[in-house]
């Protein structure tokens, strides 16, 4: 089957595991021999390398600073680019919540190097995460009023998000990705290449995303150098590495469709050096390569130890440790396994692989690394019944009665003003971060977890029953079947029963006041409604039984 590695044993099999026994047990001799014909061949190959590219091995952190209203070489794949509230965003401030052209941002290329982690921090609103791949992001070029926003790391090869992250709440969030998350990604393939992209496909209501910093350890690769004139753009980029003190590729298999352009840049981490030679069909021809160049030293050195062999179809020079070095390769239209192998003295025996040439591409291998939880944040989630919090909130006071609905739409009661103090909606269940509050000595404010849409200013009651200034007494509450509170409190000379369920695009607050003064009022706030009355500020008569609609979507 096309893209597969063949399940019939090739005739020298059994010759080539001997071989390679025999390298094991002779592993130390080897080295040596090996280190005699650096010493003696490699060196000077090195000075006549001419396509090689250097790239820093030292354990260096990327960083990039948005404040300067500068892209610091970041490419704008698609939209419009502006610079508002401290970070890197799409269009301009005015026009930061309209409908737009989807808006996608790429950093340079780089690769982990494993001496740190990953650290973002965002501003803005909130969207729903990221799809698997760019490609799937750019499908839709136009923001929707549900679409993606959030960071991704990207893997060149495939375009796969491998690691990305939703704001989980409105303003700004820093996340953090430690160290041995990153040295997964390492483990898997040390020499890959990655990109972070900012994805912004939300329009609405805090549909805006901007990238205020954003920090990784890795080293850049830089831009990868142009095609040969007439050669077109790549239609895919393979990353191929060299394990350090293995005499191996990182990868055993590398995959391409037939007829198609790509490139390839090997990267030599190791102390030796190392070239690729693509080779046709051949089960033997990884063997006899490698036996021709140990046979024939002084006349492969010329041709960075490349036998002239019409099975040859692409290879790179011989690239120094520490260096890389990129080809364009046409993709031979007749799918099959191409090998490919290192030809330097010795090193065929273990360094080779298999291009698969195949129509069908296997798809990409995503499994995202779920970062962990910000050191700044403990959620508390709805799942199947609602949940009731009590904490200090700001803007709510120190006495609040924090409550998470199955709808996603959330509140807080503040038991000294008797008043909803404060909604927001959380698609994700999410209702609050405690973490704050036990931090050193405690007391701070626990913080709502989700998209806020109102919060009440005034100190004053939107409820009037005609008593004069007084300030209301909360009496407690209690929990129905449903799993909802009932909230008591005494204002003047009324009792007052207040029920907050989800209903519709947001709450419903249902009261209950007894008795009932004739010409009691209810004072309308942002985004309030009472029957046809929606306008901010409008007293309405209310009577025993009325009901105040809270939009929070």
């Amino acid at each position: 089957m096309a893209g597969r590695i063949r399940e019939e044993e090739p005739a020298d099999v059994q010759s080539l595991r001997e071989a390679e026994a025999k390298f094991s047990q002779n592993n130390i001799s080897m080295k040596k021999e090996l280190r005699m014909m650096k010493r003696t061949i490699v060196i000077p190959a090195i000075f006549a390398l001419t396509g090689a590219s250097s790239f820093a091995a030292e354990k260096k952190t990327l960083s990039w600073e948005f404040g300067d209203g500068q892209t610091h070489g970041w490419q704008i794949v698609s939209g419009e680019v502006g610079f508002y509230d401290g970070g890197m965003a799409s269009t301009t401030w005015e026009t930061r919540d309209t409908e737009q052209t989807t808006f996608l941002a790429r950093s340079p290329m780089f690769r982990l190097n494993g001496g740190g982690g990953l650290e973002i921090t965002l501003k803005g609103g909130m969207g729903k995460p990221l799809p698997a791949t760019a490609q799937q992001v750019l499908a839709k070029p136009r923001t929707s009023k549900g679409g993606p926003m959030g960071v991704a790391l990207r893997r060149v090869t495939d375009d796969a998000y491998v690691l990305f992250f939703k704001k989980s709440k409105t303003h700004q969030q820093t996340i953090k990705v430690a160290k041995e998350q990153l040295d997964k990604l390492i483990a898997r393939s040390h020499d890959e290449v990655y990109t972070l992209d900012l994805v912004d496909g939300l329009h609405g209501g805090w549909g805006h995303l901007p990238l205020v910093r954003a920090s990784v350890a890795a080293t850049t690769v830089g831009q990868l150098p142009k095609p040969p004139a007439g050669f077109g753009a790549p239609a895919r980029h393979l990353f191929l590495g060299s394990k350090h003190g293995k005499l191996e590729f990182d990868k055993k298999e590398l995959w391409a469709t037939p007829g198609s352009k790509v490139s390839l840049t090997l990267f030599n981490s190791d102390e030796m050096a190392h070239n690729f030679i693509l080779c046709k069909p051949d089960d033997k021809v990884a063997n006899e390569l490698g036996e021709y160049v140990m046979g024939n030293l002084a006349e492969t050195i010329k041709r960075a130890y490349v036998p002239s062999d019409p099975r040859v179809i692409a290879h790179t020079d011989l690239v120094a440790p520490g260096t890389s070095d990129t080809i364009y390769i046409t993709v031979p239209n007749t799918p099959g396994d191409y090998p490919y192998v290192c030809t330097f003295p010795g090193h065929h025996l273990l360094m080779r692989g298999v291009l698969h040439v195949t129509a069908e591409l296997p798809s990409p291998k995503v499994d995202v690394l779920k970062p962990p939880m910000p050191g700044d944040v403990f959620r508390i989630t709805v799942k199947d019944r609602p949940i009731i919090v009590r904490g200090s909130l700001n803007g709510s006071g120190p006495a609040s009665i924090c409550v998470g609905t199955l709808s996603g739409s959330q509140f807080a009661f503040d038991t000294a003003r008797c008043i909803v103090a404060k909604t927001w909606m959380s698609p994700n269940g999410e209702l609050v971060n405690t973490k704050p509050a036990w931090d050193g000595r405690g007391g701070n404010f626990i913080q709502i977890m989700g998209q806020g849409r109102f919060s009440a200013t005034q100190d004053a009651q939107p409820l009037d029953v005609g008593s004069g200034d007084v300030s209301p007494d909360f009496l407690g509450y209690e929990i129905g079947d449903d799993g909802y509170p009932s909230f008591h409190y005494k204002l003047g000379t009324s009792t007052v029963l207040v029920k907050v369920v989800p209903a519709g695009d947001g709450l419903d607050a249902n009261f209950t006041l007894k008795p009932t003064p004739s010409g009691a009022t209810y004072t309308l706030g942002e985004t309030q409604s009472i029957g046809e009355a929606t306008e901010r500020g409008t007293a309405v008569k209310v009577g025993t039984n009325f009901i105040v609609h809270f939009k929070t979507k």
